[in-house]
């Protein structure tokens, strides 16, 4: 158990900044009268993308658990790069 903790978080923290990222962007686009781009980056956070990442990453590569932990890695972050430049797209042309 230790060591599949370990493993979690080598990986988790270089995931932990995407998350400020998300949420201050989701937040922003709220505050603009914009609610529904939180639920779709939400949406493909946490369902569309871990479920072809995941099998991708653990089952086709066949890292197993690794292919779990650096697929929430790869989802988080798409995530955050794609709200960062949503974000600056809004902001810049309302």
């Amino acid at each position: 158990m230790i060591s599949h903790g370990r493993n979690y978080l080598s990986v988790a923290v270089l995931t932990l900044p995407a998350y400020p990222i998300l949420f201050v962007t989701v937040f922003m686009m709220q505050g603009l009268k914009r609610p529904g781009y939180g639920l779709w980056i939400g949406l493909y956070r946490q369902v569309f993308a871990p479920i072809v990442v995941f099998h991708l990453l653990s089952v086709t590569f066949g890292w197993g658990l690794w292919g779990v932990w650096w697929g929430v890695f790869l989802v988080t972050w798409s995530a955050a790069l794609f709200a960062i430049w949503w974000g600056w797209r809004a902001v810049r042309d309302p």
